[in-house]
């Protein structure tokens, strides 16, 4: 029987008359839709449109694949949560009350779930996992290249960025203007803290790179040195940047996840915890004289009252979400319902725009109702268990970029709670992206090409092979049981929404969690009981 996992796609194929050929072609036509996307995004950036040719290109490439490999991609956890999530967007889209602000960020989150497929459908041994890593590195140093340029230069220092930045504005005007629609200081900071742990996890343990891409290289100790520059390099890059950004919200989420990287190092560090808490409570209460608010408006330094500004913003997105529990009041659309549904303007003068609600949970809430809050929650939780499952299989390498995975998804989250980059925003990429590799890494953990250092041998989605309908139907088996779970968890937290609002979303982050880890723990029962794996197989991984 094939160890593959069937998608929901997966139809009923001929025999393999010439595997390495096919799949030359299956990489070919995988490289193009990945080259495709990455324009795409780029041109969504740059204008907020996506064009309906690009799309269909997509569709067409994603079609060849079918036909070459006899799936459209490789299941995992996250299917439920994403084709529902997927399924919410129209409904997003019809009871937004302005379809412009709403259609960018549906565009971005369905490129970047095209992203996701792309990265489990290719990442399946170890060599492409060293690519992944490489372009990992690039991508932050890119991030923050773009965070260069978008950040206030006042500093003498900087006096070189203004010319630049200038320059990049007539290009195209208000793409990287700061505080527009465009690429701003918090979305950029928000998107470095998924880096600075990972380049952190990187940075500590760079030999398991070394020992894993390549050590069968004649020029092993020059590439090994060139690696390490590259790696310390970019950390310090991404690290600054994400600084001279200025966002607190984004010192914070760094912080707790380089905690998380330390704890996940030696868990020794655990210790720390209770120390830096106690420390806390103790400045807290005497630099607030009691008062935890007084202490917090203290650090608010700005003319711009942040904090209070922050408190009044959650009771109103709250208050919102009170009334849209269901369907949320259309993704991307809180400036505009804020300002002018829930807010009665009797001056012209203009009120600051805030275009979500500063908290990550609270903005997916309102943009996809408190079904959506569960559908997130449950990827989330589904990342985690994926994590714990797969973080001492195979090679160093492996346990290194899971723990560089994590901590930068607590960072970003912990970023979460005092701000948002939301669903579909710029930059909102690379939360699919995380998702993807740990995806792909949990995914593809059994087979042979995890076990050895080349591409040779059997793989994955390259042969093309006969459907077994037993495993189909008991993966549409258990998709329907997450379907029924989260229509059960969404009722029961709604029920709660007139009473007690906060309740409700409290009730669906943690309904969320539990269905998160119902269906990985379901998927990885399904998936081990067709694979016919045996204890044996599932402890015979290769170690370094």
């Amino acid at each position: 029987m094939s160890n593959n996992i069937p998608s929901l796609a997966d139809p009923v194929i001929s025999k393999n008359t010439n595997k390495s050929e096919n799949t030359r072609w299956i990489d070919l036509i995988q490289g193009a839709t990945f080259i495709l996307i990455v324009a795409l995004y780029a041109g969504l950036m740059l204008t907020d449109r996506v064009p309906t040719l690009g799309l269909v290109a997509v569709a067409a490439l994603w079609l060849v694949y079918l036909l070459l490999s006899g799936r459209l991609n490789f299941s995992t956890p996250l299917d439920l949560p994403i084709l529902v999530m997927l399924g919410l967007l129209p409904l997003s889209l019809a009871v937004s009350i302005d379809r412009e602000l709403s259609l960018p960020k549906i565009y971005g989150l369905v490129l970047g779930i095209v992203m996701f497929c792309l990265i489990v459908n290719n990442l399946r041994n170890y060599d492409r996992l060293h690519l992944a890593v490489l372009a990992l590195i690039i991508l932050a140093i890119g991030t923050a290249a773009l965070g260069l340029i978008s950040i206030n230069a006042t500093s003498e220092v900087l006096s070189f960025l203004p010319p630049l930045q200038n320059l990049l504005r007539r290009i195209q005007p208000g793409s990287f203007a700061v505080g527009n629609r465009g690429v701003n200081a918090n979305t950029i900071g928000g998107a470095l803290t998924f880096f600075v742990p990972l380049l952190g996890s990187l940075l500590w343990n760079p030999g398991a790179f070394n020992r894993s891409a390549l050590r069968t290289k004649s020029n092993r100790d020059l590439l090994f040195v060139a690696y390490k520059v590259l790696v310390f390099g970019a950390f310090l890059f991404v690290l600054g940047v994400l600084i001279l950004t200025r966002s607190r919200s984004a010192y914070l989420g760094c912080a707790v996840g380089f905690m998380a990287l330390l704890i996940f190092k030696d868990r020794r560090f655990i210790w720390l915890i209770p120390i830096l808490l106690a420390n806390a409570i103790f400045v807290i209460y005497y630099f607030g004289d009691g008062d935890p608010l007084a202490f917090l408006y203290s650090l608010d330094t700005s003319r711009e009252t942040t904090l209070q500004d922050r408190f009044a913003l959650w009771s109103s997105a709250v208050g919102i979400i009170q009334d849209f529990p269901i369907t949320g009041a259309g993704i991307f659309t809180f400036s505009k319902v804020l300002g002018e549904v829930y807010t009665a303007q009797i001056f012209e003068i203009q009120p600051m725009q805030y275009f979500h609600a500063h908290n990550l949970y609270l903005a997916i809430a309102f943009d996809l109702g408190i079904p959506g809050l569960v559908l997130y929650t449950a990827l989330l939780s589904s990342f985690g268990v994926m994590a714990y499952r797969t973080i001492n299989r195979g090679r160093s390498i492996i346990r290194v970029v899971v723990v560089g995975l994590v901590s930068g998804m607590v960072a970003h989250h912990a970023f979460g709670l005092i701000d948002a980059n939301t669903l579909g925003t710029k930059l909102g990429i690379i939360l699919w992206i995380f998702l993807g590799l740990m995806a792909a890494l949990y995914t593809h953990k059994r087979y042979r090409g995890w076990r050895t250092d080349s591409q040779a041998g059997d793989q994955p989605g390259l042969a093309i092979l006969n459907l077994d309908w037993k495993p189909f139907k008991r993966r549409l088996r258990d998709l329907l049981f997450g379907l029924v779970l989260w229509v059960i968890i969404s009722l029961a937290a709604v029920t709660f929404i007139t009473l007690n609002p906060i309740l409700s979303i409290v009730l669906a982050i943690a309904g969320g969690i539990l269905l998160g880890i119902l269906l990985a723990g379901h998927f990885m029962h399904g998936s081990i009981r067709g694979s016919g794996e045996t204890k044996k197989d599932r402890n015979s991984w290769i170690k370094d």
